[in-house]
């Protein structure tokens, strides 16, 4: 039995009609973080990190019905934020 192969002609198409292609955490470098995850990363405790968010020294979680998550770029930017600024090398 031969064979068909359909090609689709996406140049008739505008471009809002154009599926879009998924785009995964791996392609942006970002992904969600649970609370265990953090813990690992900030080396503190669960809830040091939730009293952190209600004195608002720390991102707020997302909620995603009855779950917490974090952004890691939103994490990852609040470490940044959080470290000392560096001293050129040209200035030892």
């Amino acid at each position: 039995m031969p064979t068909t192969t359909v090609t689709a002609n996406t140049e008739a198409l505008p471009p809002a009609a154009l599926p879009l292609a998924p785009v995964s955490a791996h392609a942006t470098g970002d992904y969600l973080l649970n609370v265990t995850d953090l813990k690992a990363k900030l080396r503190i405790s669960r809830s040091k990190i939730y009293e952190m968010v209600a004195d608002g020294e720390f991102p707020a979680p997302i909620k995603l019905g009855t779950l917490s998550r974090w952004h890691s770029s939103t994490v990852n930017r609040w470490l940044d934020a959080m470290l000392p600024p560096t001293i050129p090398e040209t200035l030892h």
